[in-house]
């Protein structure tokens, strides 16, 4: 029995792996959800122009549209993956090959980029099935999206360091707009903003989950896709979902040393996210960015920075423990059952580093988010995301001074999240 054929059977969608039969074994396999996309061949042009790696590379565009979506929509999408064929036609090589899946009439249920990105996953992970090879990386990429040229050379680099890493993510910056006071470019450069501010004070929380969660920037092992049940079919947020399942594994890492650029653009393909909210922005004539209260995340640092101590406790000392957190979130772990909870984890941890793994995979990133929007604004007042991320700065005695204004503070957070500050 070959590693993934209990998940392809039950869990995985029909895997259309015929096409494919003549095509050199890979090493890496790049998934591309596209709907009514206008700059795909732009991303497919990036990757053709990349270093050429040691293992095949196979490039596998989803060309998809939801069955209730307008004939308009549906004959430019079936126009679009007969181009795009010819194009494949002439560009693939033996070390990079370009294929595309045609999935049209998607069940209006599921019918978005969760299902698109599922057929494409569950395709890749059946080849590496075929080729009996459970540590080919699966790499998630959106149709809006240049690469660097040492993209690839640096996915594979990293895995060849990094064994025992299930799955990692990569750094992304956005092509902000050439206008600067346009709408769309006040809304991208605090959007992205805010992503890495989340992120950053994530960590300072000490939270083992501090990744980005980006659809188009993670790659995955695909054993490790077919032992974790492989993507879901949400519309929007599968990304999110579908890494909480892995990070929860350990060893998560991050491909160094590469970005990503994916386009700023409005969108309403799905109901969140940096397109949706885009839109959203730019409809309501906003001019500010809102996040999460920068003292939300500090509370959060108070409960997970002595969670050691309750390896060993009695009923009485995870009382006073919760007692002394802040009121919403003494509120909410209550509201969670949290003293049954640890009482659970105590029981079942032979040691305090098991205690302290099965916390956070309890308390994990879907459980802070829960959290955090529960209690904001009825306990935590939103904040302008340059002042909160201005604020983290601060605890962590960077120098600031210099960083006026949104788009000085996105370059200083983009530096320190490539390890360059």
């Amino acid at each position: 029995m070959r590693f993934a054929d209990r998940y392809l059977s039950e869990k995985g969608l029909q895997a259309e792996i015929h096409p494919f039969k003549n095509i050199p074994e890979a090493g890496i396999i790049i998934v591309i959800p596209a709907f009514l996309e206008k700059n795909l061949h732009t991303t497919l042009k990036s990757l053709k122009e990349t270093y050429p790696n040691n293992k095949a590379v196979l490039a596998l565009v989803v060309i998809n549209h939801p069955e209730q979506a307008s004939e308009e929509i549906k004959m430019a999408n079936h126009a679009m993956y007969h181009q795009t064929v010819a194009w494949m036609k002439k560009n693939s090589s033996p070390s990079l090959s370009f294929h595309a899946i045609y999935y049209p009439d998607m069940p209006e249920k599921h019918g978005g980029v969760g299902l698109a990105r599922k057929k494409g996953m569950d395709t890749a992970c059946a080849l590496f099935n075929q080729q009996g090879n459970p540590d080919g990386v699966i790499v998630a990429l959106d149709a809006d999206t240049i690469v660097e040229k040492n993209y690839l050379q640096a996915i594979e680099q990293h895995f060849s360091n990094n064994p025992k890493s299930p799955a990692a993510n990569i750094h992304f910056e956005h092509i902000l707009p050439k206008e600067q006071d346009s709408a769309l470019y006040l809304h991208i450069s605090q959007y992205e903003l805010h992503l890495r501010y989340y992120v950053e004070a994530q960590k300072y929380c000490t939270l083992p989950f501090a990744f980005h969660t980006v659809g188009s920037a993670f790659c995955v092992k695909a054993g490790v896709y077919s032992r974790e049940g492989g993507m879901n079919r949400k519309k929007a947020g599968e990304d999110f979902y579908f890494l909480q399942k892995i990070l929860r594994l350990g060893n998560f890492s991050k491909v160094k040393g590469t970005t990503i650029y994916p386009s700023a653009r409005t969108s309403f393909r799905v109901p969140f996210g940096t397109g949706a909210s885009a839109l959203k922005f730019i409809q309501r004539k906003e001019k500010t960015l809102y996040t999460y209260n920068l003292q939300s995340l500090i509370d959060v640092k108070n409960l997970t920075d002595g969670i050691a101590v309750l390896y060993k406790t009695d009923d009485s000392e995870i009382t006073n423990y919760l007692n002394r957190l802040a009121k919403p979130l003494k509120k909410y772990l209550s509201m969670q059952n949290f003293k049954n909870k640890i009482k659970e984890m105590q029981t079942n941890s032979a040691s305090e580093t098991v205690f302290k793994n099965r916390f956070f995979t309890w308390f994990n990133g879907f459980r802070l988010m829960r959290y955090l929007n529960e209690n904001h604004p009825e306990n935590y007042q939103f904040q302008p995301v340059a002042t909160e991320a201005k604020s983290l700065l601060e605890l962590y005695k960077f120098n600031h001074q210099s960083l006026e204004d949104t788009v000085s503070l996105l370059k200083f957070y983009r530096d320190l999240q490539k390890d360059e500050v």
